[in-house]
């Protein structure tokens, strides 16, 4: 009774997604959407309802972390080897600080990777950081601002 009434692609879009934050290869509701030409905004409000149904009927709580998403976007920014160990090593030292709370995951992983890679020979910029975790620019100095305290810079 699961496909009752639902679209076959949907579900499929569903699971596929479940199976992939199962797996901690997290990618977003959107880039799943995209995959299975499901684009519109009205499309893209199923897919989410039906992931939530499909989790709830399979019970999978996984809920995914910022960590996730380090090696993704770091391979996405073509970024040196040491600037992900840099980044695990930040996020280890700010992970239990209750400021996350609320904050969008791959938004953390950018700010993050932002971070790390400021301090390396190769930067990148915030729009490059941006267009690749899905936050705005402006998210992003909020997010390093909250960073920078946990750090105390």
């Amino acid at each position: 009774g699961l496909v009752t009434g639902r679209s076959i692609r949907g579900v499929t879009a569903a699971c596929v997604y479940i199976a992939a934050r199962e797996a901690k290869i997290p990618r977003k509701i959107e880039e799943i959407g995209d995959a299975f030409d499901m684009i519109s905004e009205i499309e893209v409000k199923e897919l989410k309802r039906t992931i939530r149904l499909v989790a709830r009927n399979l019970g999978t709580h996984h809920i995914t972390g910022p960590d996730e998403y380090f090696e993704k976007f770091h391979s996405d920014l073509g970024l040196p080897a040491y600037v992900l160990g840099e980044a695990r090593e930040t996020w280890d030292g700010v992970r239990d600080n209750l400021s996350w709370q609320g904050k969008k995951p791959s938004g953390i992983a950018g700010v993050i990777l932002y971070y790390a890679s400021q301090n390396s020979t190769s930067p990148r910029t915030q729009s490059e950081v941006c267009a690749v975790s899905g936050i705005s620019e402006v998210t992003l100095r909020g997010l390093l601002r909250i960073l920078k305290q946990m750090i105390g810079n």
